[in-house]
């Protein structure tokens, strides 16, 4: 050893790898240190970090941004505080921590560290939800956004008017969010002016007087529907103001007419001339033979094109040309159900099935007899037919109509005219032919001169039996 050092040269060489090793494990050391410490020169926007752990660095940008505020000012109002994290602007800091550390994890990072300085920029996000309510607040009753034209309905004229659009402004919201997420980066209190445009309505008032003067004819243009008979009818005007809406379509600004309230006019009319059939019943033997009819049936009728209604007025009033629109119908067919009819019944004046309720009404011993099936319910009544002159009608009917008290008019054989007023009880089963209480009548149980117009006059006690107990559709076999 004694002679490895002997010479000067040697010494030196000795020397210096003694000193570069020491400066090799120091740096290694240091390397490994800042591995989880920030850099000697990390700064986070403004702010210096260096040396700082994990833990530490987190804790540093929460209490920076904690109540980090900007002053905000909007248009010519004086400038006001905005907490960034209220605005949906905040730092996130796990993913900023993770940058300053993955700085100091490189070899590039770590010696531009050691000697001088690592820029961070704090990682922003921004919460879409929250910062679109805060920009929407910034514009005031005050500064309001714009107001549309529109079409106004004023009854007491009767006709529609043009309300007039008006500008208004709006936040360029995306360049305002530029101007809070740069605040946000540097930790510091900011001054920021959100930047304001000029926002034109959406419907002009041009639009808007164009489309009134379109929907104000509709309320004068002719719309007639017509139905299966010479009947029609017209909407009043009410009704057409109350089917007219303005929409704003990629054709502009324009009146239509609500469908459905249309359709449910015109299908309330379709209704009334609709005629449903009325399905029979019929009592058959053992055989299958029709021995009785019950209920006769009857076909009906209905409306087929009441969908078509809506769209055709639309188009007549567009095209300023009145509509006559007639209803076409379907034959709507009537269905027969067949039930037994009792036995024993064979040489009976009807033959009803089980429980059928039925009137007999003879004509010949002046009685009126109810029944269920074969068991008698009511009577025999003793009843007064029409006089020969105005004869009670005979043959199968079915109850149609009931009143409990009616005023009666009519004709005298004579050609004069009567009226009887507040008729009790009164259960009509053909035309004007019905079962009724005649409280003017002091006997009953006769026919010939002196009878009645036509109808079956009975004890009010009676005919109130009649009208409580029949139900429509009931069975009425008058005969002699």
């Amino acid at each position: 050893m004694k002679n490895l050092l002997s010479t000067r040269p040697r010494q030196i060489v000795f020397v210096l790898s003694i000193i570069l090793l020491i400066l090799v494990i120091a740096v290694t050391s240091l390397f490994f240190f800042f591995r989880t410490h920030a850099l000697p020169g990390a700064k986070i926007g403004e702010i210096s970090v260096g040396g700082q752990t994990q833990a530490a660095l987190a804790q540093t940008l929460k209490s920076h941004q904690a109540d980090q505020q900007v002053q905000l000012t909007v248009l010519d109002a004086d400038p006001q505080p905005v907490v960034l994290a209220e605005a949906g602007v905040k730092v996130d800091e796990a993913a900023t921590v993770d940058q300053v550390l993955a700085a100091s994890r490189s070899v590039g990072g770590f010696l531009r560290g050691l000697f001088g300085t690592v820029q961070i920029e704090p990682v922003v996000t921004v919460d879409d939800a929250a910062f679109g309510t805060f920009a929407d607040s910034l514009i005031g009753p005050e500064q309001s956004g714009a107001v549309d034209a529109a079409a106004v309905y004023d009854p007491d004229s009767g006709t529609f008017f043009a309300k007039e659009a008006q500008p208004g402004q709006t936040v360029d919201r995306d360049a305002l969010r530029g101007e809070l997420e740069r605040a946000a980066q540097s930790l510091q209190p900011a001054s920021v002016t959100a930047p304001v445009s000029v926002q034109d309505p959406a419907i002009t008032t041009e639009a808007a007087t164009a489309a009134v003067q379109e929907a104000n004819h509709f309320l004068t243009a002719e719309l007639t529907l017509n139905d299966n008979y010479p009947d029609s009818t017209s909407p009043d005007h009410d009704t057409r103001v109350s089917w007219i809406e303005f929409k704003q379509g990629d054709d502009g600004y324009h009146p239509t007419l609500k469908a459905d309230l249309v359709t449910k006019w015109a299908q309330d009319f379709a209704d009334e001339t609709t005629d449903q059939p009325v399905n029979g019943l019929r009592n058959v033997d053992a055989s299958g033979n029709v021995v009785a009819t019950s209920l006769p049936a009857e076909d009906g009728y209905g409306v087929n094109n009441v969908a078509e209604v809506a769209p055709a007025f639309e188009q007549a009033l567009r095209s300023s040309s009145d509509l006559s629109f007639d209803f076409t119908y379907d034959d709507l067919p009537a269905t027969w159900t067949d039930r037994p009819a009792l036995p024993g019944t064979e040489d009976w004046i009807y033959r009803p099935a089980e429980g059928e309720k039925w009137l007999d009404l003879n004509l010949t011993n002046a009685t009126v007899t109810a029944y269920e099936g074969t068991d008698v319910v009511g009577g025999p009544w003793y009843m007064v037919p029409g006089e020969p002159r105005t004869p009670t009608v005979d043959g199968e009917f079915n109850v149609y109509l009931k009143y409990e008290l009616q005023d009666m008019r009519g004709e005298n054989v004579d050609g004069s005219k009567y009226l009887t007023e507040d008729v009790p009880w009164v259960t009509y089963f053909h035309g004007g032919y019905a079962f009724h209480g005649a409280p003017w009548r002091s006997s009953f149980g006769w026919t010939g001169p002196g009878g009645s117009h036509g109808c079956v006059n009975m004890q009010p006690v009676d005919a109130k039996f009649i009208y409580d107990w029949a139900d429509m559709g009931t069975k009425v076999v008058s005969h002699y």
